[in-house]
C-alpha cells in the first residue's frame, strides 16, 4: 500500500520536478566535460572522471534523500506510523485468533513476549540502520570532500592547461622575442665595438690635442721669451743708438778738433820756416868747419820728414823736432825757436792722442754696427718665426 501510494503521489512529482531535473543536469555536466579527455586514454583523466562521477552521485543521492524525507513526511509517514502499523498487525493477529488459525498456546503473555522480541529485533535493526546511516553519511561527506578536492584539482589543472593554439602562439611569440633579443644583442655588441673605437679615437684626439696644447704652450712661451728678448734687444738697440749718436757726436767734435789742430799746424808751419833756413845756414859754414852732430841729425830728420810728407798723410807723419841746442845756440836762435819747439811737441802729443782716439772710436763704431746688424737679423728671424707660428 505504501509502495502504491509512493508510485501514485511521489514518483510523478519527482519526475516532473524541474529542480530535480536541473540538479540532475548540473551534476552530470561536469563528468560530461571530462569524457573527451578520458577517451584519450590518459590514466590521470580517468581518475578525474571517476572522482567527478562520485561527487555527482553523492550530490544526487543527498538531494534525493532530502526529497524522500520531505515526501514521506507529506504523505503522513511521521512518528505515529509505527504505532499504526503495530495496531494493524495486532488487528490481523486478533482476527486470525478469532478464526482459529493461530495456535491456542499463543496467549497474551506469549504475544507480549513475541511482540517484545519483535520490538527488540526491530530496535536492533533500527539501531543498525541508524549506525549504517551515520556511516553512510560520513562516507558521503568524505566522498563529497574528495569530490570537491578532485573537482578543485581538476579545475586547477584545467585552468593550468593551455590550449594548443595558445601554446603555438606563445611559442611563436617567444621565438620572435628570442630573435629580437639576439638582434638586440648583436646591435649592442656592434654599438659596444663602435663605442670602443670612438673611445680609442677620442683618446688619440685627446693625446693629439694635449700635444698641440703643449706645442702651443711652448710656442706661446717661446713667443713670450722672443718678445722679451726683442724688447731687450730693442732696448739694447736704443741704448746702442744713443751710444752711437754720442760716439758720432764725439767723432764730429774730434774731427772739428782735428781740423782746428790742422789749421793751427798750418799756421805753425809758416813759423817753422826758420827751421828750414837753419840747414841752409849750416850749409854756408866754412869748408873746414864741421857741423855739430845734433844739428846734422835734426837736418836729416827734417829732410826725411819733408820728403815723406804729402797732403794726405801730413797729419800722421809730422817730424819730431827735438833740437839739442846748447846755451849759446839758444841765445843765438832766440826765444821764438824754443817757444815753437815746445808748442810743436805739445801739439804733436795732442794730435797723436786725437788720432788714436779717432781710430778707437772708428773701431768701436764698426763693431757696434756689426752688432746692430746681427740684432736686426735676429729680430727679423724672430718676426718670421712668430708669423709662421700664427
Amino acid at each position: 500500500q505504501d509502495r502504491q501510494q509512493w508510485q501514485k503521489d511521489i514518483a510523478p512529482r519527482w519526475l516532473s520536478n524541474k529542480e530535480l531535473l536541473s540538479l540532475l543536469l548540473s551534476t552530470i555536466g561536469d563528468p560530461q566535460d571530462l569524457v573527451p579527455t578520458a577517451e584519450s586514454g590518459s590514466q590521470h583523466s580517468g581518475s578525474l572522471l571517476m572522482a567527478a562521477a562520485q561527487g555527482c552521485l553523492s550530490q544526487l543521492v543527498e538531494r534525493l534523500l532530502a526529497e524522500s524525507d520531505r515526501d514521506y513526511g507529506a504523505c503522513g509517514l511521521d512518528q505515529g506510523e509505527l504505532s499504526r502499523r503495530l495496531g494493524r498487525g495486532l488487528r490481523r493477529l486478533n482476527a486470525m485468533t478469532a478464526r482459529g488459525t493461530v495456535p491456542a498456546v499463543l496467549t497474551r503473555k506469549r504475544m507480549a513476549a513475541v511482540l517484545q522480541q519483535h520490538i527488540l529485533h526491530f530496535t536492533q535493526r533500527l539501531h543498525a540502520a541508524e549506525v549504517e546511516r551515520r556511516s553512510l553519511r560520513l562516507e558521503l561527506a568524505h566522498m563529497k570532500g574528495t569530490a570537491r578536492e578532485a573537482k578543485g584539482e581538476a579545475g586547477r589543472r584545467h585552468a593550468a592547461d593551455v590550449p594548443a593554439e595558445r601554446f603555438d602562439t606563445v611559442c611563436r611569440e617567444l621565438r620572435s622575442a628570442l630573435e629580437r633579443e639576439q638582434q638586440a644583442q648583436a646591435l649592442l655588441h656592434e654599438q659596444a665595438q663602435q663605442l670602443h673605437e670612438l673611445g680609442l679615437r677620442l683618446e688619440l684626439h685627446s693625446g693629439e690635442e694635449a700635444e698641440k696644447n703643449r706645442t702651443l704652450a711652448d710656442a706661446v712661451r717661446s713667443l713670450s721669451e722672443a718678445k722679451a728678448e726683442l724688447r731687450r734687444k730693442d732696448q739694447s738697440l736704443r741704448q746702442l743708438g744713443k751710444h752711437l749718436s754720442r760716439l758720432q757726436q764725439d767723432r764730429r767734435q774730434l774731427e772739428q778738433c782735428a781740423c782746428d789742430a790742422e789749421m793751427a799746424l798750418r799756421v805753425a808751419a809758416n813759423s817753422c820756416d826758420q827751421f828750414v833756413c837753419l840747414p841752409r845756414k849750416l850749409d854756408t859754414l866754412p869748408a873746414g868747419e864741421e857741423c855739430p852732430p845734433r844739428a846734422t841729425r835734426v837736418k836729416e830728420r827734417v829732410s826725411l820728414s819733408q820728403a815723406a810728407a804729402t797732403g794726405d798723410d801730413f797729419a800722421l807723419r809730422l817730424p819730431s823736432v827735438h833740437l839739442g841746442l846748447s846755451g849759446a845756440e839758444r841765445l843765438t836762435s832766440g826765444a821764438d825757436v824754443a817757444a815753437c819747439q815746445s808748442f810743436l811737441s805739445t801739439f804733436v802729443e795732442v794730435y797723436q792722442l786725437a788720432c788714436s782716439r779717432i781710430v778707437l772710436l772708428e773701431k768701436e763704431i764698426s763693431s757696434q754696427r756689426a752688432h746692430t746688424a746681427a740684432l736686426k737679423a735676429e729680430l727679423q728671424e724672430a718676426c718670421l718665426r712668430e708669423n709662421q707660428d700664427v
